[in-house]
């Protein structure tokens, strides 16, 4: 199970990267990111002079959950790069969501998001191509 939920999770990652990178954005994955001692993020992604740290998951509910541990170390490295931190959501059959990493919801020992509360991957990055902030 935890193997698939792995694989799941890079793919996901992958097909970002892609969709990010066709868009001329440069971007990095950072393969096993949550398997190392070191504070880090799924995607660092860059356009324009500005720079993105992104935490990717896919989630086949109606609400995506995101451990402290998690968030803090993407927050951590955000900080150390320079980059704004983002969560990117591949939600099954409804596409991919974004928001601001500092947006979400800390629901006791999570951070919890839904679809509703976050953007459409597509308009955040019109936005961000005109330099309009929609965090």
């Amino acid at each position: 199970m935890v193997k698939g939920r792995k694989a799941k999770g890079s793919s996901a990652e992958r097909e970002l990267l892609d969709k990010l990178f066709s868009v001329g954005f440069a971007v990095i994955r950072a393969a096993g990111s949550g398997s190392t001692s070191h504070d880090a993020c799924d995607l660092v992604a860059g356009r324009a002079g500005k720079s993105y740290a992104i935490e990717v998951k896919a989630c086949a509910g109606k609400k995506q959950y995101i451990s402290s541990e998690q968030m803090q170390e993407l927050f951590t490295f955000s900080k150390a790069f320079g980059a704004q931190s983002i969560v990117a959501v591949k939600f099954t059959r409804k596409g991919w969501f974004v928001l601001a990493a500092g947006k979400l919801k800390r629901t006791g020992k999570l951070y919890g998001v839904s679809k509703e509360e976050m953007h459409l991957l597509d308009d955040w990055i019109k936005a961000e191509t005109i330099g309009f902030d929609i965090h």
